[in-house]
């Protein structure tokens, strides 16, 4: 413990590296030698994630929608295709890794329905698509491969016929459209991370919640199936998307307040 203290790195990497150390352990016991196998740690979760505004959001749309104008040298797939990726992250809250793989034989236009191979946790399903970005889809789609384009993937490589883009190379353009928005980050914990295209699958959750909540449905009622849309092994995995958005305790506090507000007089020092 004292060799795991030494190390400055984060409690999710020091109970990894415990592992190894009970695996030897147990390796050891099999010999014959006396023995005490390590307890892991359970590891606080000290993830931070960066939860864009509506201001923000639109401000990025903006921005991603006009980057040949900040961007003159900005490619076909810098142009169309990375402000059609923020739309499909934004509305389905899938994986930046597994949206930029997508093959469109994985999206039923006609059904508007995405179906994710090998998607969080190696787990399989449909996702739902809405109307808006299902016609943007269909329209990319003509678009494209009228030019012979995208024939397999959407997110076809421009230099590379028939392999998706890596994600370094939109991450890199999402850089470029974060600035052109004005959109300036500095970490204000060790572990926070700043604003990128994960970012989009908490503003997903973030607002399926707010959309439940709207529409009558309780938090408790929704979590267990946006969790089971998001591909999470559990509830806990889920909460860890909320804990940086504040919204819902402020809507909490304004329902509380508007049921005891008359049980408290103002006070005033004059």
């Amino acid at each position: 413990m004292r060799w795991l203290s030494s190390k400055s790195i984060k409690p999710q990497s020091k109970r990894n590296l415990l592992t190894h150390v009970t695996g030897f352990s147990k390796y050891l016991v099999t010999l014959g030698y006396p023995v005490t196998i390590p307890e892991k740690p359970f590891p606080a979760r000290d993830y931070v994630p960066y939860v864009f505004s509506d201001e923000e959001f639109s401000r990025i749309i903006e921005a991603a929608d006009h980057i040949g104008t900040f961007e003159p040298t900005a490619s076909f797939a810098v142009r169309c295709q990375t402000p059609l990726l923020i739309r499909v992250l934004y509305c389905t809250g899938m994986c930046s890794g597994e949206a930029i793989a997508l093959t469109w034989n994985q999206i039923d236009l006609e059904n508007g329905i995405i179906y994710a191979h090998q998607a969080k946790n190696a787990k399989s399903g449909a996702i739902p698509v809405d109307t808006s970005l299902c016609e943007l889809l269909k329209s990319y789609k003509m678009m494209v491969q009228s030019n012979g384009r995208c024939l397999e993937h959407v997110f076809e490589s421009s230099n590379n016929s028939g392999v998706p883009h890596r994600k370094a190379f939109f991450r890199f353009w999402f850089g470029r459209i974060l600035r052109a928005a004005n959109i300036h980050y500095v970490r204000k914990t060790p572990y926070e991370r700043g604003p990128c295209l994960h970012c989009f699958r908490h503003l997903f959750t973030i607002q399926s919640f707010l959309k439940s909540e709207s529409e009558g449905r309780t938090f408790e009622d929704s979590v267990p199936f946006v969790s089971t849309y998001l591909g999470h092994v559990g509830l806990t995995e889920t909460e860890k998307y909320l804990k940086a958005d504040y919204t819902f305790y402020t809507r909490s506090h304004q329902r509380v307040e508007r049921h005891i507000d008359h049980l408290f007089p103002e006070v005033t020092f004059e």
